[in-house]
């Protein structure tokens, strides 16, 4: 490929400001309850985060994650009821607060089998 259309190609794996503060708040929140945080995807559109199980004693209620990360990340579910996805993986889609902003979070769960410490 030449250098010319190089440039006209799209950028992917350049993370947006945001999504990188968004993305190191969550993984320090989930390691609190026992979990890991992975992104996925092309950071473009939107921020894709997978949080797994990890410690023996995860916490198994993520509607408690997305209230803390909602509360320090500054951000807002969009309305709509989690989805259940493949695997038993529940689905959240959190928004940046202010009007107009095209950019969101897909969060994902995939669920403990293992007890829970709360």
């Amino acid at each position: 490929m030449s250098e010319e259309q190089l440039s006209l190609q799209p950028t992917y794996g350049i993370i947006d400001p945001d999504y990188a503060r968004i993305y190191s708040i969550i993984r320090c929140i989930a390691w609190g309850y026992g979990y890991a945080a992975m992104m996925h995807g092309s950071f473009t559109r939107d921020l894709d985060i997978l949080v797994v199980p990890w410690a023996e004693k995860a916490n198994t209620q993520p509607q408690r994650f997305i209230d803390l990360i909602c509360a320090k990340c500054n951000l807002r579910e969009n309305g709509h009821p989690p989805g259940i996805k493949p695997h038993g993986r529940i689905a959240y889609t959190l928004m940046l607060p202010e009007f107009g902003d095209p950019r969101f979070v897909d969060i994902s769960f995939t669920p403990s089998k293992g007890p829970a410490d709360v």
